[in-house]
């Protein structure tokens, strides 16, 4: 259910499906509801697009096209003021909404429920929790049954404050867990600060870089004292997880290997120039020369954002008419947020030396790319990650290209019947069905990474990068 407006540098979207209300003050976390419902904005409230069956949405009896106009008696616009107005019901508590059903007026009540809990046949499932100082984010394990001392792959989600539980066992979550608890892998996620089950510090909404990268090394190292040693942790990086996953691990304990997947190298200001000019063309068959005549028109807006370091207000206050701009390209609110989240961790992403991160990091790494990606737009950034890795580390990375691969791992057919569907569709992303051959990639190379020796502990003597070295010392002298 990711439309138009909602794909843009595809993040994923801030509609409510699967989201969870933020939990109450307390020592130890609760489980908060499910809302379950996707949403877009409209004059009278928020249409339903979407829901799912086991949340609170659907418990109260609303339906696909009812409009959503009040919870409790506040009227609601956004996805976030829904949270909010469900937040302010406990567990346990009378959830009361109105809405709008072919134009009549519609009252429902219903008891707020918990989030159910997950639930695998092969799987064992631990609700717990990471602090760190007065954050306490909720952790999810799931363990392979009858598995001892299986390897671990810990998920670090994109961009997005969207939950990382699992709202069904269709839901890419729960795919994931199943498939690699079924291959005795156990499975690993923290929800980010403010979101599902969380509580307490900075809102993930507000975060910059530095609050982000320290909140998932906190995790790390907790993954660690669940008696996991590193050798057998396994990262899977998406989309900006991915970015993120050599940040997480520098100056710790290396993981035996990480999977960046749907990722970027280059400068984060060039990369949003590029997604900003070619996203639509891509997806929805946007004019492309037009669309380059507008990204040549946008290039000072993004210069002056990313390179020159102004906020968004000075960036108006300069040029009144570059505020029309920056809502349509950054989904700006008008005040501190881009995209959902703080304008900040833009501008902190643009300052980052990603190639330096990458070459730092001992560890196995598959740059694994799916070859219809509408986020990460071309293989070429994933590639080049594998060729500065083995620069220094011979042989220790490994690109793959996932055939009709989109960005959230489902099947949608080449570019151009991707492109099409979407057409079709009039200008909505057009998800498919979730590829298997993503995880049974992942599945094979820790298999692989687990039968050979640690990066860490292995000397590479004739690297490119010492080759290089030496024969320019032989030239100077």
């Amino acid at each position: 259910m990711r439309g138009r407006t909602l794909h843009k540098i595809g993040l994923v979207a801030l509609a409510i499906f699967g989201l969870a209300a933020a939990a109450p003050a307390a020592d130890m976390l609760v489980r908060q509801p499910l809302i379950g419902m996707a949403t877009t904005p409209g004059p009278q409230g928020l249409r339903i697009d979407g829901l799912l069956p086991a949340g609170m949405a659907a418990r109260l009896g609303l339906k696909q096209g009812d409009i959503l106009v009040t919870v409790n008696g506040t009227q609601v616009s956004t996805a976030q003021s829904v949270v909010d107005a469900f937040t302010a019901t406990p567990i346990g508590g009378t959830l009361r909404v109105t809405a709008l059903r072919g134009g009549k007026n519609l009252s429902l009540s219903a008891r707020q429920a918990p989030h159910p809990d997950e639930a695998y046949p092969n799987g064992v499932v631990r609700y717990g929790q990471v602090d760190i100082g007065p954050t306490r984010l909720r952790d999810i394990l799931v363990m392979p049954k009858d598995v001892a001392d299986p390897p671990v792959l810990f998920y670090i989600s994109g961009y997005s404050c969207g939950s990382i539980e699992a709202t069904g066992p269709q839901s890419l979550y729960g795919t994931l867990v199943r498939s690699f608890i079924d291959a005795g892998i156990a499975f690993y996620r923290v929800e980010k600060p403010g979101v599902g089950d969380s509580r307490g510090g900075t809102h993930c909404h507000d975060q910059t870089l530095a609050d982000e990268i320290d909140v998932l090394r906190a995790s790390y190292r907790h993954l660690i004292g669940l008696g996991f040693p590193a050798d057998r942790i396994f990262i899977l990086g998406h989309s900006l997880g991915g970015i993120e996953a050599p940040l997480v691990t520098a100056d710790m304990p290396p993981p035996r290997g990480i999977v960046p997947y749907g990722v970027m190298l280059k400068n984060w200001g060039d990369y949003i120039q590029d997604i900003t000019t070619f996203q639509d063309f891509a997806t929805v068959g946007a004019d492309p020369v037009e669309a380059y005549k507008q990204g040549e028109r946008d290039r000072p807006i993004l210069q002056a954002f990313f390179f020159g370091h102004q906020s968004f207000q000075q960036i108006v206050a300069a040029n009144p008419a570059a505020a029309d701009r920056l809502k349509a390209i950054f989904f700006w609110d008008g005040g501190d947020h881009a995209y959902g989240r703080s304008w900040h961790l833009l501008q902190d992403l643009a300052g980052v030396n990603f190639p330096d991160a990458w070459a730092r990091v001992p560890t196995n790494i598959l740059s694994l790319y799916g070859a219809v990606d509408e986020i990460a737009l071309t293989s070429e950034d994933q590639r080049r990650i594998v060729d500065i890795v083995n620069y220094y580390r011979p042989g220790s990375a490994r690109f793959v290209e996932v055939p009709n691969t989109m960005h959230f791992m489902d099947l949608v057919g080449d570019r151009d019947a991707f492109r099409e569907r979407n057409v079709a569709a009039g200008g909505q992303v057009v998800p498919g069905p979730h590829n298997p051959e993503v995880e049974r990639q992942i599945i094979a190379w820790i298999r692989d990474c687990l039968a050979r020796p640690p990066v860490r502990t292995m000397t590479f003597p004739e690297s490119l990068a010492k080759r290089v070295r030496k024969a320019n010392a032989a030239t100077t002298h």
